[in-house]
């Protein structure tokens, strides 16, 4: 008998509570045929107990789906996660690859944990403890005394938006580039006057990166 580990349920009830209207049919946790190993989606014989699942497919339809990507990149157990034909992993601090699989995930966000159990156990998914979109700080290319937690989360939401950064709470010239580059599109998306896109992570520019979506 197989079952999911804790986390991947932690994670299905906030999606359930933060969008209860979302679309469910692409959701999944179990593998099917089309799965070989190390797939996450297969029930692991080593786990205590036994035949722990570690991944999770969440349908993307309903979501929003760079604030879910960016709670995946930001969470400890979290190995690898997959979506329209990227895959970021832990490995690589979270920057966004090509991803040369059969299956380009384009309708649902496929994420796996470390197999491991202190990655399985975590009973709690994008609470207040370490995740909130803003947590009131100006962040900008040479401001001092950043908190390298915001920078984090400012980098994982760029990367939700499709930017290619390493998510590791420097605030170099390559988080500024992306910055800048998603701020001139919201500005034009939402008819916004383009002075906004001056590379200050604000207010304005949190709002945009929690409602807006950018493809890619």
């Amino acid at each position: 008998m197989w079952y999911p580990a804790r986390i991947i349920v932690a994670m299905f009830a906030w999606l359930d509570a933060t969008w209860s209207g979302r679309d469910r049919r692409s959701d999944g946790t179990i593998g099917d045929q089309y799965h070989r190993p190390p797939s996450g989606h297969l029930p692991d014989p080593t786990s205590i107990p036994r035949n722990c699942v570690d991944a999770g497919d969440v349908d993307s339809d309903g979501i929003h789906v760079p604030t879910f990507l960016a709670n995946l990149f930001l969470h400890p157990s979290f190995r690898y996660v997959i979506h329209r034909g990227r895959i970021w992993r832990a490995i690589d601090n979270w920057r966004a690859r090509t991803y040369t699989g059969d299956n380009w995930h384009p309708g649902h966000v496929h994420g796996s944990i470390h197999k491991e159990e202190w990655a399985r156990d975590h009973q709690w998914f994008g609470t207040p403890n370490w995740w909130t979109p803003w947590s009131g700080e100006l962040l900008s290319l040479g401001r001092p005394n950043m908190d390298v937690q915001a920078v984090k989360q400012l980098q994982a939401y760029l990367n939700g938006h499709g930017a290619p950064l390493v998510v590791d709470g420097q605030y170099g010239e390559r988080t500024d580039r992306e910055l800048r580059a998603f701020q001139a599109w919201a500005c034009a998306q939402t008819g916004t006057a383009a002075s906004w896109a001056d590379g200050i992570a604000g207010p304005k520019t949190w709002a945009w990166l929690t409602t807006l979506t950018r493809g890619w």
